[in-house]
């Protein structure tokens, strides 16, 4: 067991603390969202936005949810996104996490497909972050992630809005602004202007969302070994994390074609990457072998005699 801390940032404490009084913290030890339990409370204070909440007795595989709660009238707020405790690190390394999502989530998912893709982000290595573009005339950066027509605001990294809010005004529907390749929010009535237009966005950033790794899992064929009625979860999970990370390394490869140099400053190899990618291909691959294996053995009956 391992001290992990969870830095909860309340956005317009003021409503908030208005309506709920206390934090609460639910915990899976399974890593399931079915498996959630309430495990602790804080209490919020007025004026106060950020909050370190610290799990003394927690584990990588953990992982939390936190809603806001009324103590006197058990009102409670629906739960915020799930926060996995291998993105937080040991001993006291904060990650930072949003609760006032109200823009539209990018999938409705069922507990089951939830579930899907939770292990297979587990397995290929993506976890989902929290990350915020916040661009106002103090900055001196950001607007030149405006289009020149001023409609559309690219994305620091990739992701999926949680909040937008463009010159104060908050947008709510998937109409406005439109969400194109998980980078570009281009926005339909006033132009964002560059010199004093103000847009702030909360997103969930990730490398593959989770409607593209729903696609690779129903997509993704099993071993040609095991029979169609020996198809489990897990095979089909483990077979998906191979495929997504293959197609990672035909992406680099292709994209690069190997190393190469723009000058003697600048130079880029992407054979590291390629190199721990196929790696953990391969170790999948002997993981899905003993799956497969198992299921295959588990299916013989009879004995033969010669």
């Amino acid at each position: 067991m391992s001290s992990y801390t969870i830095t909860v940032y309340v956005e317009n404490i003021s409503s908030v603390i208005s309506l709920y009084d206390t934090v609460r913290i639910y915990r899976s030890t399974t890593g399931l969202q079915a498996d959630r339990v309430l495990y602790d409370t804080f209490v919020l204070s007025a004026g106060q936005s950020t909050y370190d909440w610290v799990d003394v007795s927690g584990d990588s595989t953990y992982v939390a949810w936190f809603t806001y709660y009324n103590s006197s009238s058990s009102a409670e707020s629906s739960f915020s996104a799930s926060i996995s405790y291998s993105d937080l690190g040991e001993h006291f390394v904060p990650g930072f996490y949003f609760s006032d999502i109200t823009y539209p989530e990018e999938l409705s998912m069922s507990l089951y497909e939830e579930e899907i893709v939770y292990s297979i982000r587990n397995y290929v290595g993506d976890q989902k972050s929290v990350k915020r573009d916040y661009v106002n005339p103090s900055c001196s950066l950001g607007y030149e992630n405006v289009s020149d027509d001023g409609y559309t605001y690219t994305l620091t990294e990739r992701g999926w809005p949680l909040k937008v809010v463009k010159d104060g005004v908050q947008y709510t529907t998937t109409s406005n602004p439109t969400v194109s390749d998980y980078t570009y929010l281009t926005f339909s009535g006033t132009t964002i202007s560059t010199v004093s237009g103000v847009v702030d966005v909360w997103y969930e950033s990730f490398r593959y969302s989770d409607t593209e790794i729903l696609s690779f899992y129903t997509t993704t064929t099993a071993p040609p070994y095991v029979s169609s009625s020996g198809v489990t979860d897990e095979i089909m999970i483990i077979s998906s994390a191979i495929m997504i990370l293959r197609n990672e390394v035909a992406h680099l490869l292709g994209e690069t074609s190997g190393k190469f140099s723009l000058d003697q400053h600048l130079s880029y190899d992407p054979e590291g990457v390629i190199k721990q990618k196929r790696a953990l291909i391969a170790d999948l691959q002997k993981k899905l072998d003993d799956v497969a294996g198992e299921v295959v053995l588990g299916n013989i009956t009879g004995v033969r005699v010669d």
